[in-house]
């Protein structure tokens, strides 16, 4: 059965952060970006067009690892500036897991990952 107290810190934090970059944890040793292409969901069309927000010092590492995730779930990575969505991501240590969010222009969505068992997602309407 899931923490309600998690549950309800998700919540505020999903609906309470307002992201403009995105942000890996440097100390995250166990993070997997097929995690957030996950909590990204499959596109509304093969090969659908999304756009990478930037990171504070840019990790080549895990832009490259998330555009490969991303290809692999159908969609085509393009450089920002475009008239594609941009995918923004979170991902930092919180209590003794991980906490994944994803902000696209229509939706967040947040996961926490404990002892590598991921739980239920969380998605709010971000309009």
């Amino acid at each position: 059965m899931p923490n309600t107290r998690a549950l309800a810190l998700l919540l505020c934090l999903g609906a309470c952060a307002s992201v403009e970059e995105s942000y890996v944890d440097p100390n995250l040793a166990n993070f997997r970006a097929e995690e957030i292409a996950e909590l990204v969901g499959p596109p509304a069309t093969a090969g659908q067009a999304i756009a990478l927000a930037p990171m504070p010092g840019e990790n080549s590492t895990v832009s490259q690892e998330l555009t490969a995730a991303l290809a692999a779930a159908g969609y085509t990575v393009v450089d920002s500036g475009t008239d594609a969505p941009v995918l923004r991501y979170q991902v930092t240590n919180f209590r003794q897991g991980i906490l994944l969010r994803v902000t696209l222009p229509n939706r967040v969505s947040s996961r926490m990952v404990v002892n590598g068992r991921p739980g239920p997602v969380i998605v709010r309407d971000a309009s």
